[in-house]
């Protein structure tokens, strides 16, 4: 159980599942499973992206010490900053063997991911925050994943002949992301009405937060639908089908919502999940 908590704490489980979800854009749109370098590109990114954000709220918002997550970053400060420093290494390092065009996309990407969590001072006193407009946290979050985790491994394989099968793909992911994100706005609901950021729960109530994201699951699957019955991927569709429905269930069954990481365990969970269950479908 420590091992698990560690590995969820240090944000290796989430960037493991940034690495699944690009390994399923391979199976479906037809890339060969292989490793690239795009792979330790995402895992790095993932992992210094979401350490970074948590030092700066933890030494910023006193509140966040009262979430466990934040409880063990504050007892292991240190160890956190050698995995900042370590993943930042590694992802210089991994730039290096990828193409240029990998860069471009990361380049405006990192900068959405910094106006995500940074104000910006105008008219003296008087702050704008990026956050402060309706939805947009739930957006800029499922724009980052899908982007890195669909555009990175076609543009570094070159495999961009079907710009209709990647839209379809890129809906999908999407769609997916955006509604595993809103569970997580509903938590941190109060937190971010006080912060003045306009989340969708903040915005709309948590029962009509849920809608959208049971809207936004079922919009996903119909996608997958069209996607992959009219390509004649029953395989994929299957998987597909079968990751969202859990992760619906776990999203709508209030019981489990009690359950220790939850959030970071199991709603993060879903998502390696999702991308192993596609990936692992191309071999059943």
């Amino acid at each position: 159980m420590k091992a698990l908590r560690f590995i969820i704490n240090s944000n290796i489980f989430i960037a493991l599942a940034a690495v699944s979800l690009a390994l399923s854009t391979g199976v479906q749109t037809g890339i060969p499973i292989r490793f690239h370098a795009y792979l330790p590109v995402i895992f790095f990114a993932t992992l210094l992206d979401y350490n970074l954000h948590r030092v700066v709220a933890m030494y910023n918002k006193a509140e966040t010490l009262l979430i466990e997550k934040y409880q063990w970053a504050a007892k292991h400060l240190g160890l956190l900053k050698i995995f900042i420093a370590s993943s930042l290494a590694g992802l210089v390092i991994s730039l290096l063997f990828v193409r240029l065009e990998i860069l471009y996309l990361l380049a405006p990407l990192a900068v959405i991911s910094f106006l995500y969590s940074s104000p910006f001072r105008y008219q003296q006193k008087k702050q704008f925050r990026l956050l402060g407009i309706p939805g947009i946290k739930t957006l800029l979050i499922a724009l980052v994943w899908t982007a890195v985790t669909v555009f990175l491994p076609v543009i570094q394989t070159g495999n961009a002949s079907n710009y209709t099968q990647l839209l379809l793909v890129f809906a999908e992911r999407f769609t997916f992301i955006f509604a595993i994100a809103i569970p997580f706005d509903i938590r941190d609901m109060k937190a971010d009405s006080q912060a003045g950021i306009k989340s969708i729960p903040a915005t709309f109530g948590e029962q009509r937060a849920l809608l959208i994201c049971n809207f936004m699951m079922a919009l996903s699957i119909s996608v997958a639908c069209y996607h992959y019955l009219s390509q004649n991927m029953h395989f994929i569709l299957s998987a597909y089908i079968v990751s969202v429905i859990l992760t619906t269930f776990f999203i709508n069954f209030r019981k489990i919502r009690s359950t220790p990481l939850y959030y970071h365990g199991i709603l993060d969970g879903s998502i390696l999940l999702h991308g192993l269950m596609i990936s692992l479908s191309f071999y059943l």
